[in-house]
């Protein structure tokens, strides 16, 4: 809330590890990736070693969808590489979620998201939220990874370190938030 200017009353935890089992309860996501990856570092809990993904549309089953949010070390990629891939992976799921097609297959969805979600959100405000969902323009989310340039790597440091750049974090934050944001 600090760095982004506004108070933040609710959270969201969400468990990566429960990705997998939400991906395959609703028959796997479909995802278009932009740049192939090339992760050789990447082992899956069977041991096998390696990711790869061309660039182009996927149709990712749990396993790969896992893979695709938690791997960092091919070329070009890192940790805000994946932060991008893990906020992609949420709104696929979210189409996924919405589609008819997933009815029958609701038990086992309610079972992966008890999983995979922690909140502290009043149950008794769900509906709320249900119907704010259906409010939300597809085009209208924004989503943002709060690595560089909102953070730099001070001069002066001999490691890899990241400070928050507060100057550009406001600027986002007045833009994300108007006058809700304490920087404005």
């Amino acid at each position: 809330g600090y760095h982004v200017g506004v108070p933040i009353q609710d959270v969201d935890y969400i468990n990566l590890a429960g990705s997998e089992k939400l991906s395959e309860a609703v028959g796997g996501v479909d995802v278009v990736v932009a740049r192939a990856i090339d992760d050789a570092n990447y082992e899956f809990n069977n041991g096998q070693r390696g990711f790869h993904l061309t660039a182009g549309p996927h149709h990712l089953d749990g396993r790969t969808a896992m893979a695709y949010v938690r791997s960092r070390y091919g070329p070009g990629d890192n940790d805000f590489t994946r932060a991008r891939r893990q906020q992609e992976l949420l709104l696929d799921l979210k189409d996924k979620l919405l589609s008819p097609a997933v009815l029958p297959r609701i038990p086992t969805i309610l079972d992966a998201m008890s999983r995979l979600v922690t909140t502290n959100y009043p149950a008794e405000n769900i509906s709320r939220l249900i119907d704010l969902s259906h409010q939300i323009k597809p085009g209208a989310i924004q989503r943002t990874v709060l690595g560089p340039p909102y953070a730099i790597s001070p001069p002066s440091s001999a490691e890899y370190v990241l400070v928050p750049d507060m100057a550009r974090y406001a600027k986002w934050s007045i833009k994300a938030f108007g006058s809700a944001s304490r920087y404005a």
